[in-house]
């Protein structure tokens, strides 16, 4: 009776000892694989961490300037009125090689500064009416005209025209913006329409 109790007493012991084994191998097991799901999070993390800065838009500008600066990363700030984007928040931003172009809403433009730029929304619009460019040097009469009219340009003149505009703060759009009444130009320039007959 007393081997009986032994040999009892042996299966006992391998049977906590395999017990023992097998629960400290699933242990293992877990904490290896615990510890590399927390590396394959913390890849993505980072990769989702890259993704974001390349574009800053729809931040506040002090939450894009904080996480440049931390990154030690250049970057260049331009502020433009927009009235869909309410004020410190990035409009767009563009990477150039190692630095970014941010550009931050000032919000909507401020009554002020249609006075301020004697913007004067009820104005006359000019248009240009121009039949036709003439890709010539020859021109019998003064200023670039090709007839006696003014209605024909040479291509050099009508360049010079565009230019001219521009220099006096005007700004092209469409005749159909015109005609709908969505006439949007830069604070301060002048609309002008272009028309091409014939």
């Amino acid at each position: 009776m007393g081997k009986r109790k032994v040999k009892v007493k042996k299966k006992s012991i391998l049977l906590v000892v395999i017990i023992v084994v097998l629960i400290g191998s699933f242990i293992v097991f877990f904490l290896m694989n615990n510890n590399s799901s927390e590396g394959i999070k913390s890849n993505n993390t980072k990769s989702k961490e890259e993704k974001e800065i390349t574009d800053f838009k729809g931040m506040t500008i002090s939450e894009a300037k904080k996480y440049l600066e931390s990154k030690s990363i250049s970057f260049d700030i331009d502020y433009d009125y927009n009235d869909e984007i309410e004020k410190d928040i990035v409009i767009e931003s563009t990477k150039n090689d190692d630095s970014f172009k941010i550009l931050v809403s000032l919000g909507s433009i401020p009554l002020d500064k249609f006075k301020e730029n004697k913007v004067n929304e009820l104005g006359n619009v000019p248009i240009m009416m121009y039949h036709g460019i003439v890709n010539t040097t020859d021109n019998k009469y003064t200023g670039g005209n090709v007839d006696k009219d003014g209605y024909n340009r040479t291509s050099k003149a009508f360049l010079e025209d565009l230019e001219m505009y521009y220099s006096k703060g005007y700004r092209m759009i469409r005749l159909k913006d015109y005609i709908d009444g969505n006439i949007d130009v830069e604070l301060g320039k002048s609309p002008i329409i272009l028309t091409f007959d014939d």
